[in-house]
């Protein structure tokens, strides 16, 4: 269930212009048409607000009569009344800036507990109210005199040990007692698999002392609430939206976005940001994730929310002045990103041809069809060609150069062919988009005009694929007589300020873009489109990764790790093997680490932080430790897979080392049709290097896994990942690595030299300091050591059966059959007349062949005995 929110911050400010309190208070009291006009835009959303959030001091208060204080609660208190008309929930998390009333009077009058409560606000979403102020000591009273009774309770059920100190200074981060109270809190709503969303007055997270001496501790923050399992949402107030801290450090308020985004409707006040860059640089963070925005600061300008807005989530265009709060809050109807329509969004281009072209991995592959199949769902139908082609989406690999490079010069291609259709005026042009990795990482860079890019949709944001196409339709349809169709945006340009601006149609005004990475998105409801006419099919079980190691940039490409729900895969597996399919490769970019808690009543109680995991392999570890007690684990979903169907294959990829415990080991060798190949990403031989790496384990550790995988299942094919010229990397730290190559006899070995990626822990922290000569120096040295060890093996498989899945036609010799056998070992199965086959290895090493009847080949088309 999505959660429709209302925020306000301080919202005492939203008028005000002077910086001294007395000024501010005067011209609240004159002018609260701002506050006015935001409750009735709430009202104009009801019923789908849940509730509105007040986020710090709702009045000044700092006055010295009790009178003056009084006028300002009271005006308050009716500008908040209609939205108690309706019986729409008000929390807020304010400081005791009413120096002259007395705290319990102000509650009793906002008809609001204590400090520290808790509320459940729809089913599924509980908020936690935690006010800085008295945690600090700020107000000079005893703590325990506004907690709520539930907190109360809690402690005297619960003393503090003599080991836990009372923390009563300004700075000294939240006291030991709330601590604990809320670390309870959010375990209770972990169990109970809820979603929690974290409001305070004061600023969240490391820096928060630069803006005031009230702040959480930071170390208090991560152990307690951003390590948390079940808290999506972080807020709080004060003069900065999101607390300086939240804006400057890496724990930021849009740390899940405003509750599943793009659904959340909410009107901000930014105000008093007294350092725009760090605004300017994490902008697009907050704005892509709210739907209206009012700007009362002078040092930010409308320009820069409209470039870094993403149009993808929002319903309506900033206007150019961005200064009156009634342009953006118009009555609307919020819709959920994955229950938009296309209605008047302008021409419908259902029914035009698409062609998508797929680099990297076997999970683009996977994306490739889900792309397809969403967009067959809106009408769209597939070409061979993008010549054929009104609409060439280009799915994307960033995890090195080489690949990116590849990615552009097909861009410049594809450029020109736009260039050769405007000049022939064919249809409407051709929409050229870009897709996943490229598009997460690069972004703003491919709607370069040179890149000639109009659309860029990141991983998780494929089912707005029809939608922003629709819009794009509608300006090309839009843009006048003798247009060529959609061209590429070019932020810089003058001509698109002005029509960005002159113009609230979603036409002008979108840019066509939504990077936006989900903790939820897995497509399990989606059927891929998969080619007809073969027998091998790509299955996502889950995605992201949450490994973090220091070369590679696919968390920040691909998001946090989040599986699909067990028996949502059976039921797809069993409908791929009615379908005829032979075999099926799950899918993951940490696919071994899968854990689904779909099942549990409860929740995901928090692993003892003091011991090591226990589904690791021995020796291995992990940057963050995963929550998986209780959950169907990878060894469990292996188990039920291949029960599916024993006749079809059941293969993997790709994983990591230390998600390799016993229980999977034991899965793979019990069932016959669970292929005996395993991946090992080494990346490295050198215990130093692997520490540098953040791989989380030594070289020794990794050499014991595969002596447990060797002898649990005999006979099996390894597979391993290397890097060449890694950072810092030196010539014994290398030949450590030849020598891990030539002892673990792989059977093969992807094997690349080092490509710094932005974003990641080694472009921030380590010197890519190897000479590009060096490293390819080394790559040779390690391809040569792999490929002494390739042929020897090879060599062994001379006489020996082989169950080999025929995958079709070899390329060479249409009328030659070629395939894998269950080691990922290509084998070519060459004709010899109507009656028999004979097998041979591609590897130039030719095996003698089992003679089949004519008939049983036939029979057995998909399943040949070499």
């Amino acid at each position: 269930m999505t959660l429709t929110v209302g925020l306000l911050a301080d919202i005492q400010y939203a008028d005000l212009e002077n910086s001294n309190t007395e000024g501010r208070c005067q011209r609240y009291r004159e002018s609260p048409g701002k506050l006015q006009q935001a409750v009735n835009s709430f009202i104009a959303l009801d019923p789908q607000l849940a509730c509105v959030l007040t986020l710090g001091d709702i009045i000044n208060g700092q006055h010295e009569t009790q009178e003056r204080d009084i006028q300002d609660l009271n005006l308050v208190l009716h500008l908040l009344q209609p939205l108690a008309a309706r019986q729409l929930p008000v929390h807020n998390t304010f400081g005791n800036h009413c120096l002259s009333l007395p705290r319990e009077y102000m509650l009793k009058r906002l008809g609001m507990p204590a400090s520290f409560y808790a509320v459940d606000l729809a089913p599924g979403w509980r908020l936690l109210v935690l006010d800085t102020t008295e945690m600090s000591g700020h107000s000079g009273k005893s703590k325990d005199a506004h907690e709520s009774k539930e907190a109360q309770a809690y402690w005297e059920a619960h003393p503090l040990s003599e080991a836990e100190p009372h923390m009563q200074s300004w700075n000294g981060g939240i006291g030991a007692q709330q601590m604990r109270w809320l670390h309870h809190k959010l375990q209770e709503a972990d169990r109970q698999r809820m979603r929690v969303i974290c409001t305070c007055h004061h600023q969240i997270g490391p820096g928060a002392a630069r803006a005031t001496h009230m702040a959480w501790n930071f170390k208090d923050i991560m152990d307690v609430v951003l390590q948390s399992s079940c808290v999506t949402l972080v807020l709080s107030g004060h003069d900065h939206i999101g607390g300086y801290a939240c804006i400057q450090g890496k724990h930021f308020v849009t740390l899940e976005a405003l509750l599943e985004a793009p659904t959340g409707s909410s009107a901000f006040a930014i105000m008093e940001l007294d350092d725009s860059a760090i605004v300017a640089r994490h902008l697009s963070r907050l704005v892509q994730r709210t739907r209206y925005i009012l700007v009362a600061c002078e040092a930010l300008e409308t320009s820069l929310l409209l470039q870094q807005k993403s149009y993808s989530q929002q319903a309506h265009a900033i206007p150019q002045d961005g200064r009156t709060l009634q342009d953006f809050l118009r009555p609307v109807t919020a819709v959920p990103l994955a229950q938009a329509s296309c209605e008047g969004l302008g021409p419908s281009i259902s029914g035009k041809r698409v062609f998508i072209e797929t680099y990297g991995c076997q999970m683009n592959t996977s994306d490739s069809e889900v792309v397809l199949s969403v967009l067959q769902d809106d009408g769209y139908t597939s070409v061979d060609s993008p010549e054929e082609a009104d609409v060439i989406l280009v799915n994307t690999c960033a995890i090195r150069e080489h690949a990116e490079s590849r990615v552009f010069s097909r861009l410049g291609i594809f450029k020109q062919l736009k260039a050769r259709r405007q000049a022939d005026d064919r249809d409407a042009g051709v929409v050229v988009g870009v897709l996943g990795c490229m598009a997460e990482r690069l972004q703003q860079q491919l709607l370069s005009k040179e890149r000639s890019v109009d659309l860029v949709v990141g991983p998780d944001a494929y089912r707005d694929l029809p939608r922003l196409l629709s819009s794009l339709s509608e300006q090309a349809s839009t843009s006048g007589a003798g247009s060529s169709g959609v061209g590429a945006h070019d932020p810089s340009s003058s001509s698109s300020k002005t029509k960005w601006r002159g113009s609230l149609s979603l036409a002008h005004a979108q840019q066509p873009i939504n990077v936006t990475l989900s903790r939820t998105e897995t497509y399990e409801d989606v059927e891929p489109a998969r080619p007809q006419g073969q027998m091998s099919a790509w299955l996502s079980i889950m995605r992201g990764c949450d490994n973090l190691c220091a070369f590679c940039i696919v968390p920040f490409t691909r998001g946090r790790e989040r599986s699909r729900p067990l028996p949502s895969i059976i039921d797809e597996v069993q409908r791929l093997s009615d379908s005829g399919f032979k075999e099926v490769t799950l899918l993951g970019q940490n696919v071994n680490s899968y854990a689904d808690f779909s099942h549990v009543p409860g929740s995901r109680p928090v692993p003892d932080q003091q011991d090591p995991f226990a589904a690791y392999a021995q020796g291995f570890s992990s940057v963050y430790k995963p929550r998986r007690q209780g959950a169907k684990t990878f060894a469990d979903l292996l188990h039920e897979v291949a029960d599916v169907d024993p006749e079809m294959r059941i293969r993997f990829m790709s994983p990591h080392p230390k998600d390799f415990g016993p229980d999977v080991l034991q899965a793979i060798a019990e069932h016959a049709n669970v292929a005996k190949q395993l991946h090992l990403p080494a990346q490295s031989g050198s215990s130093s290097l692997l520490q540098r790496m953040r791989r989380g384990h030594t070289r020794e550790a990794y050499d014991a896994l595969v002596d447990s995988v060797r002898a649990a299942i005999p006979g099996i094919a390894l597979s391993t990942d290397i890097i060449a010229g890694f950072c810092g990397e030196t010539e014994e730290e290398h030949f450590a690595t030849v020598d891990l190559v030539k002892r673990m006899q792989y059977d093969q070995a992807f094997m690349f030299a080092y490509s710094q990626r932005t974003k990641t822990f080694a472009s921030r922290h380590l010197p890519d300091d190897v000479p590009p000569d060096v490293k390819t120096r080394r790559l040779t040295e390690i391809i040569a050591a792999f490929r002494s060890i390739q042929a020897a093996r090879n060599q062994a498989e001379i006489g020996r059966i082989h169950l080999v899945l025929v995958e079709g036609p070899a390329r060479r010799q249409p009328d030659d059959l070629t395939g894998k056998t269950c080691s990922m070992k290509r084998v070519g199965a060459m004709g010899g007349g109507q009656e028999t086959l004979m097998a041979r290895s591609l590897a130039r090493n030719v095996c003698m062949a089992d003679l089949l009847e004519t008939e049983q080949l036939e029979e057995l088309r998909q399943w040949l005995l070499a």
